[in-house]
């Protein structure tokens, strides 16, 4: 009766502690929403910017074609860069992720924590350190491309919205 009882006992999964890493992985599903909130919000104005029509304030509206070329190769250059930005944000956050749901798969797997798992660990806790900087960084840039749209208007241009044709 006591072997069935021992071998009953070794063959039930050991309860392992992740809340460390659950917290980590916490932190890079926090990181997506940020950097993918951010991204919306930008593209959203761009899309908005993109509906209206460019004038020139000072010359009654008028506007001539290079200032009105340069404005709308703006707006698709600057879509395009932070689709670009986000793109790459969003490749390091995923990377870290699968980096720490492999760690705590190995963890339960194992039932344990070895020491290579805890320096592994350690080292995502630094990558993710640097991560949440590159993230905020990235959205600063997405910023900055956005204000680059708003330096080209200055107080010359206006965006008006284009008066409906009438038949």
């Amino acid at each position: 009766m006591s072997s069935i009882f021992l071998l009953i006992t070794s063959c039930t999964n050991k309860k392992v502690e992740t809340k460390e890493l659950d917290k980590l992985i916490s932190i890079t599903d926090s990181l997506m929403n940020k950097v993918t909130i951010s991204k919306t919000q930008f593209l959203d104005s761009i899309y908005s910017l993109s509906g209206k029509e460019l004038q020139n304030t000072i010359s009654q509206g008028r506007i001539n074609y290079k200032d009105s070329i340069y404005f709308y190769n703006l707006l698709t250059k600057t879509s395009r860069k932070l689709n670009d930005i986000f793109t790459y944000s969003h490749k390091e956050i995923l990377f870290s992720q699968d980096v720490l749901v492999s760690l705590k798969e190995e963890i339960i797997e194992n039932g344990e924590i070895s020491e290579s798992i805890k320096k592994d660990i350690e080292n995502e806790k630094e990558i993710l350190k640097l991560l949440i900087s590159r993230t905020d960084s990235s959205i600063i840039l997405m910023n900055e491309s956005i204000d680059e749209i708003y330096k080209f208007l200055g107080d010359t241009f206006a965006l008006v919205t284009p008066k409906a044709q009438v038949k």
